[in-house]
């Protein structure tokens, strides 16, 4: 669970460990999975990477990067939803997954480094390719 406490660690000491709640972000995070999260810089950000981002007032989401524009802005959308979360400034991004510990048995599972990029990559593969299959409203 994020919290301003948690906003706070990760701005002050570069990096924070958190439980993720929720199934939004399936099968990439399941529910009870622990990311490390690490501070990013705004020219760091790209398509693929799961981010922490205050989506305004005591609001945060742990979604994925599907798009970043040229106005400094990145569009978001969890693993298992079918609609975007929309557009936010990088400046409201705080952080960027750097590793995951999957819950249960499979928690000795650690995924970083190379591998984890290339899961960001699928992943991200996978969404916009669900995106093209979804039936046009008036098509």
């Amino acid at each position: 669970m994020v919290t301003e406490l948690t906003a706070e660690l990760l701005a002050s000491m570069g990096g924070v460990r958190v439980r993720v709640g929720g199934r939004s972000m399936w099968p990439f995070l399941p529910h009870g999975s622990v990311v490390d999260l690490r501070r990013v810089e705004a020219r760091d950000l790209r398509a693929g990477a799961v981010v922490l981002v205050r989506a305004g007032g005591h609001d945060y989401r742990l979604h994925r990067i599907v798009e970043r524009d040229g106005a400094g802005r990145v569009r978001l959308r969890g693993d298992s939803r079918g609609v975007d979360d929309g557009w936010f400034p990088a400046a409201d991004v705080l952080g960027r997954v750097a590793a995951v510990r999957l819950p249960g048995a499979a928690g000795r599972l650690a995924l970083r480094g190379w591998r984890l990029a290339a899961l960001d990559r699928l992943a991200l593969v996978v969404s916009r390719w669900r995106e093209r299959a979804r039936p046009r409203v008036g098509s």
